[in-house]
């Protein structure tokens, strides 16, 4: 990505592909967003981290916040850890992140 945007730690853009940095939260009693914690989105996710659950659970979350379908959000790294970058393709990540921290505060 040699002309993408660094938006600090939390994002980057190229164009109109968004990729946020997550730190998951599994085993949560609903899904909802933490806040921005040490250059990530810290979001709790009410399903274990078996087989996966927690990864779709997490897409589906994002899929509803943004309004995007199944195939303009792809997890690109960290299916098996906490640590996730998840690429957003056509959404305004920057706007809902600014909706986000504001629920969260």
């Amino acid at each position: 990505m040699s002309d993408a945007n660094t938006r600090g730690a939390l994002f980057t853009t190229s164009g109109a592909t968004w990729t946020l940095r997550i730190r998951a939260k599994p085993d949560s009693s609903r899904t909802r967003v933490l806040g921005v914690r040490e250059g990530a989105l810290e979001i709790a996710i009410a399903a274990p981290r078996v087989e996966g659950a927690a990864n779709e659970e997490l897409l589906g979350f994002l899929r509803k916040e943004s309004g995007l379908a199944k195939s303009r959000i792809e997890l690109v790294s960290g299916a098996t850890g906490r640590e996730k970058l998840i690429r957003f393709h056509g959404a305004d990540v920057e706007r809902l992140i600014e909706r986000w921290q504001l629920r969260s505060a």
